[in-house]
């Protein structure tokens, strides 16, 4: 059946008419359900088709017989991030596009391409893509059903989404999914709404998973969203946590991955701005900014080297006005609507426009933080509000604060 198909795509690359092509060797009408799928023909016949169009039929079929093969290696080298044999994949994969078209495979084909999307940071492109292809979730396969969601809530955590992120990869099935990369993406998001207990189980299924599978990359991500967790509120091991961050670095270097490298000096800054350790803090942010391209996870770095410097007192207001102009400017080109609230709230409060301010924080930046799930920041500009009120001697809204603050930490994750 398959055959008939190929006859058909190298026919009208030929530019032959069905007539054409099936003259003095079967009729046209036997070539066009031959071409359609609903019949085949002699082996005879098919010698006699493919040489007229001069191409080789055995060749073309182990091309087709390989591609479950081909897309399976695609994945797993997205996972792993092994750059050169992608785009060897890849293209190896767009060579045989058409025979894509003709097999079961074409939607895994297609959801990988937007996972390729995502892993160059083409998010744009990437949401543009899956949204497209939301109907046609019923004919998926159980696999491609469970991609189609490890893909959502991937694009779901990049944008802030936690909450949305942690619904949408939840709903897949393991035992349809053999792809346990996802656990990691759960335990980061998990991670952002505080949820220290859940996010370090799943960092801890995706550490097995990885190193299961060698992939050196992933037990970095998973070992460092593992001390991220055991560091929050972990006074008594703060040294050791601090140790084996440092032992994540040599990882790091050994991989060559200055990427992850600067993810793992922000999380050595937190921890230090935890500590109130302002200074060291913002050394370790400053790190991190100066291995990081203009994305969300430099104004994530950018952010902290602010609040750091702010709170420790080591940069002048208008140093930090400069700062949060950067950070401003930066997150609206790139459609951070996070971090342009983040810097739109640091840009009042350097320049001490108070009553602007904490009107921002309760009317515009409170709502959206708790839409998103962020418990550590909707902590802290709640403490805020709630010290606001209490200088205005404001009891009644102070009071609701506290509430509010109160249920939300119990209802939450």
């Amino acid at each position: 059946m398959h055959k008939g198909k190929i006859i058909k795509h190298y026919r009208m690359i030929s530019e032959l008419t069905q007539e054409q092509l099936s003259k003095g060797i079967c009729s046209m009408t036997h070539l066009s359900k031959m071409e359609r799928g609903l019949t085949d023909c002699s082996d005879e016949i098919m010698e006699f088709l493919a040489n007229r169009l001069e191409i080789n039929m055995e060749s073309e079929m182990a091309k087709f017989e390989s591609i479950p093969k081909m897309l399976f290696h695609f994945h797993d080298n997205l996972i792993l991030e092994n750059h050169h044999e992608i785009e060897l994949v890849k293209d190896n994969l767009e060579e045989s596009a058409y025979l894509i078209e003709i097999s079961t495979y074409k939607m895994t084909y297609a959801l990988l391409k937007i996972r390729y999307l995502i892993y160059k940071g083409q998010m744009k492109d990437a949401r543009k893509k899956i949204k497209k292809l939301g109907n046609a979730q019923t004919q998926m396969s159980s696999y491609d059903r469970n991609l189609y969601k490890h893909i959502i809530g991937n694009l779901k955590l990049t944008s802030h989404d936690n909450v949305e992120a942690i619904v949408e990869l939840q709903s897949i099935i393991p035992q349809e999914y053999p792809i346990k990369e996802y656990y990691l993406h759960l335990a980061m998001a998990y991670s952002a709404v505080g949820a220290k207990v859940k996010s370090y189980y799943y960092a801890e299924l995706a550490l097995a998973y990885f190193e299961q599978t060698s992939n050196f990359l992933g037990v970095i991500d998973a070992k460092s969203l593992m001390l991220i967790q055991r560091g929050r509120d972990n006074d008594a091991y703060f040294k050791k946590i601090i140790d084996d961050f440092n032992s994540v670095i040599k990882l790091c270097d050994m991989c060559k991955d200055d990427k992850r490298k600067a993810e793992v000096f922000h999380h050595i800054a937190d921890l230090y701005y935890r500590k109130e350790n302002y200074l060291e803090a913002s050394q370790y942010y400053l790190k991190s900014l100066n291995l990081k391209p203009l994305t969300s996870k430099y104004l994530a770095s950018l952010n902290g080297y602010a609040n750091a410097s702010y709170h420790g007192k080591l940069l002048r207001l208008k140093e930090l006005e400069g700062i949060a102009k950067e950070g401003l400017d930066l997150s609206k080109k790139i459609q951070d609507l996070f971090h342009s609230k983040e810097f739109k709230l640091k840009t009042l409060l350097y320049k001490n426009k108070s009553t602007q301010y904490y009107k921002f924080i309760e009317e515009n930046a409170l709502p959206y933080f708790k839409l998103k799930g962020y418990l550590y920041t909707i902590q802290y500009y709640e403490y805020e509000l709630f010290k606001y009120y209490c200088r205005e001697n404001n009891r009644e809204k102070a009071t609701i604060i506290a509430e509010e603050r109160l249920k939300y930490q119990l209802h939450h994750y």
